[in-house]
């Protein structure tokens, strides 16, 4: 005997039922117009409230829409914690506390995935929300010269624009004075380290860093020490990028990587391939995948992972008036530039 169409049975005991139909029309090629013309009918006639649009999350985001999506949340005045991006699925801004979710970061991602972008989103962030006098960056890039357009903000120690002007520089001399410094405040006025401004090295582009520099004894030496200041909480912090997978299968043995990776805190964005290794660990279902366009991924930290999509700053014209703004207001405050201390104590 043929069942009709929608005919089944639910329950237990089963009981049989007949699905019913929302309109008339027993051919398909002619349902769909006529469920059309109900909804459309029932639309109209709908005079009560209605439910709250469900938004997709936008493909691109600029900073300081993130930012004024971000007034009504509170931030605690002594927090390092900034907006980087959009949780895909509540809509509601990502903030990362550099500090509490860190201390060391790792970036990896597929090539045009955002890795600067989100670097550049970082600083950024971190220059509006907290003065030079108490955070400053020293920017490493390989060869692109990538972190350029941020170049000249008052919170810059030391800009190297290749990797070769970070060991030849003295950008590598003033780390290396910095952690020596630090960790004698350790030891002898452990108190006197949270007066210390936080100093966060970051490395663009980290695996041409390590080709460039491997045969050179010193860098692998204050690499080994700068790896080392977040578990002896010296104030002193990295960044690190790198494409998937090879941050991971390369760079196992560096001693940078090898002492931050333990931290288990950072961003894999667009994972293409769902059997990927990367550094972090981070599975990535088929369904997740088909929505890794540019800047989304994954911030991972505390053990768990949500999805984002990173926010950019704009293009080197919206992120020159942006440095540009930026020295402005630090100086209208009266607060210098970042520069090294002079570890004799005379600044």
């Amino acid at each position: 005997q043929k069942i009709p169409a929608g005919r089944g049975w639910y329950g237990r005991p089963p009981l049989e039922f007949q699905t019913a139909s929302p309109g008339y029309e027993q051919d398909e090629n002619l349902q769909i117009p006529e469920l059309q013309r109900i909804i459309d009918s029932m639309n109209q006639s709908w005079k009560g409230q209605r439910p709250d649009r469900m938004e997709l999350c936008p493909d691109f985001i600029l900073l300081e829409q993130l930012a004024y999506l971000s007034i009504d949340q509170i931030q605690p005045p002594s927090s390092f914690a900034v907006p980087l991006g959009l949780d895909i699925a509540r809509l509601r801004p990502v903030y990362v506390d550099f500090v509490a979710d860190g201390p060391d970061w790792i970036v990896v991602g597929t090539p045009q995935s955002g890795k600067t972008t989100l670097l550049l989103t970082w600083i950024l962030a971190l220059a509006e929300s907290k003065s030079p006098e108490q955070v400053q960056f020293v920017l490493v890039t390989a060869r692109r010269n990538s972190l350029r357009p941020v170049e000249k903000l008052p919170h810059i120690l030391n800009y190297c624009r290749d990797s070769e002007s970070f060991y030849k520089g003295d950008a590598m001399s003033k780390i290396e004075a910095e952690i020596q410094h630090r960790e004698q405040l350790a030891n002898n006025s452990p108190s006197q380290i949270n007066n210390q401004p936080r100093i966060i090295i970051v490395f663009d582009d980290y695996n041409d860093f390590a080709k460039m520099t491997e045969t050179e004894r010193d860098v692998k030496s204050i690499l080994e020490k700068l790896g080392r200041c977040g578990k002896n909480n010296l104030g002193i912090h990295s960044i690190t990028t790198g494409p998937l997978p090879n941050l991971d299968v390369s760079y196992t043995g560096d001693p940078l990587i090898k002492q931050v990776k333990g931290w288990l805190s950072g961003f894999v964005l667009r994972v293409l391939d769902p059997n990927e290794l990367n550094i972090l660990g981070v599975r990535a279902t088929a369904k997740e995948i088909k929505q890794m366009l540019r800047g989304r991924g994954y911030l991972v930290h505390g053990g768990s992972r949500e999805m984002l999509q990173i926010a950019t700053p704009g293009d080197e014209d919206n992120i020159t008036t942006q440095v540009e703004k930026l020295r402005q207001h630090w100086s209208d405050k009266g607060i210098p530039s970042a520069r090294w201390q002079d570890i004799s104590g005379n600044q």
